[in-house]
């Protein structure tokens, strides 16, 4: 059976696969401008800056989604820890 553990904070996340033993991870990136409804007859454009970060070990997906902060450090950061990473976009467009 699969499962998914998700994490809210980088460094919980990086302790436990630190601990599980876990060098590879993957990072599902998202920058993009959408629109979104604040009113019943107002769209705004935001902009969106989300990075998933997953790992996999025995049938388990290891999930921590960061927002608001640059992927390229968030990339660096783990990267200098020792992680191979893999990238891939989740842009819509």
């Amino acid at each position: 059976m699969q499962r998914e553990i998700t994490f809210d904070r980088l460094e919980q996340f990086v302790a436990q696969i630190q601990t599980l033993g876990i060098t590879s991870l993957a990072f599902a990136e998202t920058r993009e401008k959408r629109a979104v409804q604040v009113e019943p007859s107002l769209l705004k454009v935001i902009d969106i800056v989300k990075t998933d970060i997953l790992a996999y070990k025995d049938s388990t997906i290891y999930k921590c989604s960061i927002e608001e902060t640059s992927p390229d450090d968030l990339f660096e950061d783990l990267a200098a820890r020792g992680f191979t990473i893999k990238r891939r976009s989740r842009n819509i467009t």
